[in-house]
């Protein structure tokens, strides 16, 4: 029994195996062609890894391209960083420039009114000063006109009295004269007393004869009193007479003088003419001429007259031929004069003092259009200007319509593009400042011969 107990357990135990390796066999085909897919996936895997590493080589390579480039960019951007930063101190630089040249040019816009003001006021006084003077010098010709009526007055009353006189003298030797005689008639009278009987006729005679000298007697002593009267009248006269030729003394000595004081004034003078620098326009362009007063008086050069000068080195003009400016400022120093000058069309004064011998002479009349030769190079100048002055303009406009109307202030946009117009516009008034500066300054180098044409070296743009 236990045998086939064995037997029977050993077989349930075979079939058990055998079920087992079956079922081990069928798992293990079922591994297998598990394996051999996941072998066939492990191969597309492995392909795609080799492309995925192709393509990581591809990428690090791109990468460290794109990383040589990001760091090329960022040096570029570091270089336009220092450019910008560069830009926005020039241009911080430019705009307290432009400031410190508006605060001038307010400075000099309120000094220019004060000088217009003064130069007003001045005229005023110069056409009362004038006035004055024609009063004196009517004055003068009536003081000489009555000064030679009182010559000839004198000289008659002189004369009369030097005929009074001779006739006083006269008069005293008739009464001398008659004296002798009335002495003589008396002794005669005593005579024909003692002879009266002998010689009544003649005592009738003598008496006759007395009585008219006594008469004649009297009337030479009225007129004794009425030339002694007209003596004394005579005298006041004279005493007026001197006064008056005191007074005449006193008026020459100030004609005279005042003689003496304009002779200078009508002594040198000089003929010059004009560089095509524009610095004067629109009165004196170098189309024209004028006439220096050269042996002037330093007082009688006064605000708003034109000198001809040789300018100082703190002078911001230089010339070799003289600057002929006009004087904005006087002042006097120890008893030298020293002036301001400034030229019409120039934005600022020519920034220097000059002393009364650097002065050659003031203009005393003007000549227009006697070189009109020149007429080429001052459109030239006169239109450099122009597009200089249309440039600050337009440059003005556009800041003020972008809320910036005072230069002198830092103008913050609201866009790169505003920024870029007025970078643009404020380029332009450069560039066409820097052209007129080059004008002018070939103008003040240009050679003048009087003759034709100046010669000069044209600008470009």
């Amino acid at each position: 029994m236990l045998p086939k107990a064995i037997i029977g357990i050993l077989i349930l135990a075979l079939i058990g195996t055998v079920t087992g390796l079956v079922t081990i066999y069928l798992n293990l085909q079922e591994h297998r062609s598990s394996l051999t897919l996941a072998t066939t996936q492990l191969e597309a895997t492995r392909e795609t890894l080799d492309n995925y590493q192709e393509l990581n080589h591809s990428l690090s390579t791109a990468n460290e391209e794109l990383t040589a480039k990001i760091q090329d960019q960022a040096q570029r951007n570091n270089r336009l960083k220092a450019i910008n930063s560069d830009l926005i101190a020039e241009s911080r630089r430019i705009y307290q420039e432009n400031q410190r040249v508006e605060e001038r040019n307010t400075a000099l816009d309120q000094e220019i009114r004060e000088v217009t003001a003064k130069n007003n006021s001045l005229n005023r006084e110069n056409r009362n000063l004038a006035a004055r003077n024609s009063e004196v010098a009517a004055a003068n010709e009536f003081l000489n006109q009555e000064l030679e009526i009182t010559d000839q007055k004198a000289r008659a009353l002189q004369e009369q009295s030097n005929q009074q006189a001779r006739s006083i003298q006269t008069l005293e030797q008739e009464k001398t004269n008659l004296t002798a005689e009335v002495q003589e008639l008396e002794g005669q009278n005593r005579s024909l007393d003692q002879q009266n009987d002998y010689q009544a006729v003649t005592i009738q005679t003598l008496e006759q004869e007395k009585t008219k000298l006594t008469a004649d007697v009297t009337e030479l002593q009225g007129r004794n009193r009425q030339l002694s009267q007209q003596n004394d009248t005579l005298r006041n006269k004279s005493g007026s007479i001197n006064q008056l030729n005191a007074r005449i003394d006193s008026l020459r000595a100030e004609i005279r003088r005042l003689e003496d004081q304009r002779k200078p004034l009508l002594l040198q003078t000089g003929r010059r003419n004009f560089t095509c620098t524009g610095s004067m326009e629109p009165k004196i362009t170098c189309l024209d001429s004028a006439t220096y007063l050269t042996n002037f008086l330093p007082q009688d050069i006064v605000v708003g007259t034109v000198i001809s000068f040789d300018p100082p080195a703190t002078c911001k003009v230089q010339s070799d031929r003289g600057v002929s400016h006009r004087v904005a400022k006087v002042k006097v120093e120890r008893g030298n004069y020293y002036y301001w000058p400034k030229g019409d069309n120039n934005e600022a004064a020519d920034g220097c003092w000059v002393s009364e011998k650097r002065v050659e002479g003031y203009i005393i009349e003007l000549h227009k259009n006697t070189h009109t030769e020149n007429a080429q190079l001052r459109n030239s100048v006169n239109s450099a200007g122009a597009d200089a002055e249309r440039a600050w303009d337009a440059y003005r406009a556009k800041r003020t319509s972008y809320g910036c109307p005072n230069p002198n202030q830092t103008c913050t946009v609201s866009s790169r593009g505003q920024l870029n117009v007025l970078n643009r516009l404020r380029s332009a008034y450069i560039a066409a400042s820097i052209y007129h500066i080059c004008w002018v300054e070939t103008a003040g180098n240009a050679w003048y011969s009087g003759f034709g044409p100046p010669v000069y070296i044209p600008c470009t743009k």
